[in-house]
């Protein structure tokens, strides 16, 4: 009969190693940076709704025009959306970065582009994961007409945490009872 601390050795390794749960971001405070040469233009901390856009960034340019961006967050993708009125376009200048920080307690595993509509100056190479934030090089981006719209899809899972690995060490812990 193996002894009580090679199985709880076992259970702990097992728990550790068993893929970890889909994480969703529904519900989660997430950090949003819209950066300009290294310089924050913008930063919100908000929490992901699945009911409605949770960022919106509007600007003033010369005489009656305007632009504005939201960024609609889900669990597993961003779609960012332009408007504007008496421009041709709204161009993100060079330099310009965006990110949106999650939880540490999620692994971002994947990044990609999903789609595209009246949008051009984006492409796969624009986008990283640095740990916990991912990261778009959104310099160059142009939305073409009002409305234009990108969404971008991410993969991540939950991370056990130092609490469950603890609780499995305990539930080990505890005697057995003994058929004999």
């Amino acid at each position: 009969m193996p002894s009580r601390n090679a199985t709880a050795l076992v259970i702990t390794a097992a728990a550790l190693a068993a893929p970890a749960a889909t994480a969703g971001l529904v519900g989660s405070s997430v950090d949003f940076r819209w950066i300009r040469n290294s310089t924050v233009v913008d930063a919100k901390t908000f929490v992901v709704s699945s009911l409605m856009p949770e960022y919106y960034y509007s600007t003033q340019y010369v005489g009656s025009a305007w632009g504005a961006m939201g960024l609609d967050v889900r669990n597993a993708s961003m779609t960012f959306t332009a408007d504007f009125a008496d421009s041709f376009n709204v161009f993100l200048p060079l330099g310009t970065v965006l990110e949106l920080a999650v939880p540490a307690s999620m692994r971002l595993e994947a990044f990609n582009v999903g789609s595209m509509s009246g949008v051009t100056g984006l492409d796969q190479s624009d986008l990283s994961i640095d740990g916990n934030v991912l990261r778009i090089a959104a310099g160059g981006i142009q939305f073409n007409a009002p409305g234009a719209t990108f969404t971008l899809n991410f993969e991540s899972t939950l991370l056990p945490g130092p609490g469950a690995v603890a609780a499995l060490a305990a539930i080990t812990a505890m005697p057995r009872r003994r058929r004999g």
